[in-house]
């Protein structure tokens, strides 16, 4: 995966002729639920193809991963809307303002293993905006949860860390992007029953969540961003427990969910090495408004002020070494 290019004029007109015609980019959840559709896409089911990998193109930069799970349960199956109407600004950031080399974007959903019907569904890595946006659509919006004020975000850094190969990691040993949005808090542990039933393969014994967010942190910067709109926003015990596993400033609020997108565009810039100004104004240039680029920089200011990459215990920091210039190297 990984080839063509991302094309973010076509994106933007797709999204201006749904957002016209009222046509909802997911198909295949409105197939599933008319009952015509399984409720988990073939191409996103793990336990059919267990592992996803983001490859150096020949004739191209060197990759980039970029991994954007997506919790869609309950009012936050709304978010995947949002994101799929705002990559074109996204990525324009990105790709025109050469913040990192040839952006590969993998959109996959997380649920609550333990009473959901598909807790995890899974793209592939892509640089074509039509074969990204193919599996942002092909997202089951399964809009419930368990109401334990948990979902499993644990198997997705799980997953990351364990079932994701990467040129950037392998050949460079530099690190891609991970983003959990998600509102509630993570279980304390991988269950080695839940891996083999959601993800396809068997593991000796449970893992805890620690140690599942190191191995993710080993290939990828990880954030977790929390929206505002839901009834666990204020919650400070669920920002304990993400906090008590990543570094508080990579642990964001982001008041209106709306500004996500942004706020994703907004954080790769500044990991990138650039300002909190000089990220605004590339925000504004790719097409946001000015009080979604005034929300997210607002939100970046405690990672923009921290180290460029923050360690904790049990993370691999990135290396100083690489094949890029310091701007793009990750």
């Amino acid at each position: 995966m990984g080839s063509g290019y991302f094309d973010a004029s076509a994106s933007a007109t797709r999204a201006k002729v749904r957002a016209a015609t009222g046509a909802t980019a997911f198909t295949h959840d409105a197939a599933a639920r008319a009952g015509t559709a399984p409720l988990l896409h073939p191409t996103l089911d793990v336990t059919k193809k267990s592992r996803r990998e983001s490859r150096d193109v020949p004739g191209k930069q060197p990759a980039t991963p970029i991994m954007v799970w997506l919790d869609v349960t309950g009012s936050m199956s709304q978010i995947p809307g949002l994101l799929i109407q705002d990559l074109s600004k996204l990525m324009k950031l990105v790709i025109d303002g050469k913040i990192v080399t040839d952006p590969q974007i993998c959109f996959s959903a997380v649920g609550d293993a333990t009473s959901d019907q598909v807790p995890i569904q899974v793209g592939e890595f892509e640089a074509d905006d039509a074969l990204a946006e193919s599996h942002l659509s092909n997202i089951y919006l399964e809009g419930a949860g368990g109401g334990q004020s948990k979902e499993s975000y644990e198997l997705a850094l799980w997953f990351a860390g364990n079932q994701v190969d990467t040129d950037a990691f392998e050949k460079r040993q530099e690190k891609g992007y991970l983003f959990i949005i998600g509102d509630e808090a993570p279980y304390k542990t991988v269950r080695r029953d839940l891996v083999k039933q959601y993800l396809g393969v068997s593991i000796d014994e449970d893992v805890s969540l620690k140690d599942a967010v190191a191995q993710a942190s080993e290939k990828f910067h990880v954030f977790i961003i929390r929206p505002g709109g839901t009834g666990h926003y204020d919650s400070q015990d669920i920002q304990k427990a993400w906090a008590a596993v990543l570094p508080a400033e990579r642990v964001i609020k982001q008041e209106n969910w709306q500004d996500i997108a942004p706020l994703i565009a907004g954080t790769i810039s500044v990991m990138s090495g650039e300002s909190i100004d000089d990220t605004a104004v590339a925000m504004k240039a790719s097409g946001f408004d000015s009080n979604s680029v005034d929300a997210a920089t607002r939100s970046l200011v405690a990672l923009a002020n921290g180290s460029a990459a923050p360690v904790v215990s049990g993370i691999v920091p990135v290396t100083t070494g690489g094949s890029l210039p310091p701007k793009q190297r990750l």
